[in-house]
């Protein structure tokens, strides 16, 4: 069965994951990241997120490659297009009164070699 993706970033990299095989009826760790203009984000929005999502890690910037800080918010969920979206959407709302915005993620998985 073929799967069409929107034509964006998300749907490109889950068309590319489909590619690889990628099982999406399993549940898997999904990191999204919260990136700043300016480090560190104000302590009531990593508190405001600690209350509403489990597993929340500040990833401190980087001096030996220029990497900004971000907060890293992992969700155990099944991967689609509209989770995917629909949680950098919510993350956005919430940090963005904050200098905050979500448009990253990622899922760790493996990769079918058989289908390549």
């Amino acid at each position: 069965m073929m799967i069409f993706w929107p034509d964006d970033e998300d749907g490109e990299a889950l068309h590319k994951l489909s590619i690889e095989g990628f099982d999406f009826s399993a549940g898997y760790s999904i990191d999204f990241s919260i990136d700043f203009d300016g480090w560190p984000p104000p302590a009531d929005l990593v508190a405001l997120l600690e209350q509403r999502y489990r597993n929340v890690g500040l990833c401190e910037p980087q001096d030996d490659d220029d990497s900004p800080g971000f907060i890293m918010i992992v969700v155990e969920a099944q991967l689609s297009y509209e989770f995917v979206t629909t949680m950098k959407a919510t993350l956005t709302e919430i940090a963005e009164p904050y200098g905050g915005y979500c448009e990253a993620w990622a899922v760790t998985h493996d990769v079918d070699d058989s289908s390549l």
